[in-house]
């Protein structure tokens, strides 16, 4: 073993260093760091201290300890995809230290990660929701037609809300009808087309709008705040999540209901699934077939016609 690394925080420092020079992001490293630092101080209290002593007797001790933890807010269970996070993280990073030499193998190889089910979305919102909610932005002002363009956008694109953050003004390209979205998930590119409906809210927004909320700040930022600068993804959560609220309807939620209801109302209209993956961004479209089971307009459709027992009726 390499001496510079024998310690796990030593071992924790370099993973955390190779992610930062091979560029991942800043939201992905520090989501590892609190992971690992989970872990590591696991490790205190069993008086783990060295790298070498954690091996799968170890590993599947802290899984053991993951599953009978509750939280102490309510006394809850850590969900299947939170214990799957947190043994995810140390098991690349101790991966990653033995690719780089710090470890002579990889001792948590064989261990087997908990499956998480796969989950629907729940109450997805129908179009009526959705015009319902756009409704409730005022027609006027700057941060009327601010909160339209977002709203629209969000609607049109099934946009994730921190891709949505990040876009500039030069990745619209209106006479195209088409959104430029850079570095998404996975740090993948992708172009999806913009309904004319948005195009108008988008023209109003930049026209009449930013300038007037910019003040004398500078930024390539499409959507920006009341103050002129970069909108975050917390703002939009928490705005998106007023709109609904005035709206009254009883399906609570935020930006990703809207990635919800686009990709659903997409399926129901008859789009490709592959097409949905592309639009959304999905690297496997295992993830986009979880929407042909959110609809039962769409199972009853497909039903009637499809199945013999409906196709030919009683004898």
């Amino acid at each position: 073993m390499n001496d510079t690394a024998e310690l796990l925080h030593e071992g924790i420092e370099c993973y955390l260093t190779y992610c930062e020079s091979h560029a991942q992001s800043l939201t992905t490293i520090l989501n590892k760091k609190r992971m690992l630092f989970y872990f590591a101080s696991w490790c205190e209290q069993e008086q783990l201290t060295l790298l070498a002593q954690i091996g799968m007797v170890e590993f599947e001790r802290y899984s053991l300890y993951l599953c009978r933890y509750r939280k102490a807010l309510d006394g809850e269970p850590l969900a299947h995809s939170t214990r799957r996070l947190r043994l995810t993280a140390v098991r690349e990073c101790f991966r990653r230290l033995y690719c780089m030499g710090i470890l002579p193998a990889h001792s948590l190889a064989k261990f087997e990660l908990p499956r998480v089910p796969k989950s629907l979305p729940k109450a997805v919102f129908t179009l009526e929701d959705i015009e319902m909610i756009i409704d409730q932005v005022p027609e006027y002002g700057a941060k009327g037609l601010r909160d339209k363009a977002l709203l629209e956008v969000l609607f049109a694109t099934g946009i994730r809300t921190a891709e949505l953050a990040r876009l500039n003004v030069v990745d619209v390209d209106m006479a195209r009808k088409l959104l430029s979205v850079s570095k998404g998930k996975g740090k993948k590119d992708r172009v999806v087309p913009i309904a004319e409906r948005t195009v108008l809210a988008l023209e109003n927004y930049l026209h009449l709008s930013r300038p007037r909320l910019l003040k004398f700040e500078a930024t390539d930022a499409l959507l920006v705040s009341n103050r002129g600068k970069p909108y975050r993804p917390e703002q939009m959560s928490r705005l998106v999540s007023q709109y609904i609220q005035r709206s009254g309807t009883l399906k609570l939620g935020s930006c990703r209901k809207f990635r919800h209801a686009a990709a659903t109302l997409m399926l129901e209209n008859g789009a490709d699934i592959r097409v949905i993956q592309e639009l959304l961004g999905h690297e496997d479209i295992t993830t986009t077939q979880i929407y042909t089971r959110v609809s039962p307009d769409l199972l009853i459709k497909t039903y009637q016609a499809t199945h013999p027992a409906a196709l030919y009726g009683v004898k």
